[in-house]
């Protein structure tokens, strides 16, 4: 016979229950007439499955029923060493007999995705679609992944590098033509963020926003304005300046008289400025009184000058920083 030693030995009457069933095959001792040694072989009497001796077709839905492997009836005790264990709570562990999570993997997990597919799947909805992460090579990239009746797509959103640098989300923050500003560091920000062509950008001058309403500022990449400014005559504002030259009018200091002769002759036996009964020459004095003024006539002057010609400082308060564009 194939069966050395039962398990258990039944008597005429006797009920047979699952657990004199589970004790008549796990302790019976068979021979090697009970296996076939391609899917079935002995191990210390026992029965055995031997590695791929199980296929496809032996474990189909219609093969393998919920009863055959109900959890009374499939034990730790009954797999290898660091197979899945699981606790009454349904949570599994793997290479650990205590596990804490719904899936507790104490050890490394790898996951090959193939083309188009996700090596990982997050999270999922009822069409088959989810948020993905899978592994690119040194990098790790975080996306979205659509299966769709079998046509798979992958859209990239955010992409970890081997340096620990995050695209996408910062690339799309950052396109072509933006700005970056650091207050400290003067690392091109290409090393800095992992992406982009960054050309220095703005030295000397201040960003202003576009505004269509000034043509000063109503086209993009427009510059204008200067550091320092020379006042134009048409920008000095309207003023005068006081005048007063000296002696605009002559002194009246100019009480004088003048000497005169005249002819004079006796008369009545009295004299006039000589002998009686002469003829003869006199002198006189005219009055003094000719105090008097002259108008001068002052043509037209320019006063002194004053000033030197120089230019005024032109700058708004400021501060200093390192600015990048992205060009590429």
């Amino acid at each position: 016979m194939a069966i050395l030693n039962k398990g258990h030995d039944f008597s005429d009457g006797e009920q047979v229950t699952s657990t004199k069933l589970d004790a008549a095959i796990d302790s019976a001792v068979f021979t090697s007439q009970a296996v076939d040694n391609v899917s079935t072989q002995l191990s210390g009497g026992a029965i055995i499955v031997k590695d791929g001796g199980v296929g496809t077709a032996k474990i189909a839905d219609s093969n393998v029923t919920t009863a055959k492997i109900a959890d009374d009836a499939v034990t730790p005790a009954k797999l290898s060493a660091g197979a899945p264990t699981w606790d009454a709570n349904g949570k599994v562990g793997i290479n650990t007999s205590l596990p804490d999570y719904t899936l507790d993997v104490n050890g490394t997990i790898y996951s090959n995705g193939t083309s188009n597919l996700p090596a990982i799947v997050v999270a999922g909805n009822s069409t088959n679609e989810g948020d993905i992460c899978c592994p690119d090579g040194d990098h790790l990239t975080f996306g979205h992944h659509t299966l769709d009746g079998g046509s798979n797509s992958f859209t990239e959103r955010m992409r970890i590098n081997s340096n620990g640098h995050i695209t996408g989300a910062f690339v799309s923050a950052y396109p072509v033509g933006s700005i970056y500003m650091n207050a400290s560091n003067s690392t091109n920000p290409s090393t800095l963020l992992g992406f982009g062509t960054w050309v220095s950008f703005g030295a000397g001058r201040v960003l202003v926003g576009i505004d269509g309403s000034q043509s000063e500022f109503n086209s993009i990449g427009e510059t204008g304005g200067s550091k320092t400014h020379t006042l134009t005559t048409s920008q000095i504002p309207s003023h005068t300046h006081s005048v007063n030259p000296p002696n605009t009018t002559t002194s009246s200091n100019g009480s004088h008289s003048h000497t005169y002769v005249r002819k004079g002759t006796t008369t009545g036996g009295s004299t006039e400025g000589g002998d009686a009964n002469s003829v003869g020459e006199f002198s006189d004095n005219t009055s003094t009184v000719g105090n008097h003024t002259h108008t001068v006539n002052i043509p037209s002057f320019t006063s002194g000058s004053s000033g030197s010609g120089g230019s005024h400082n032109n700058l708004q308060p400021y501060i200093v920083v390192y600015m990048w564009k992205r060009t590429a």
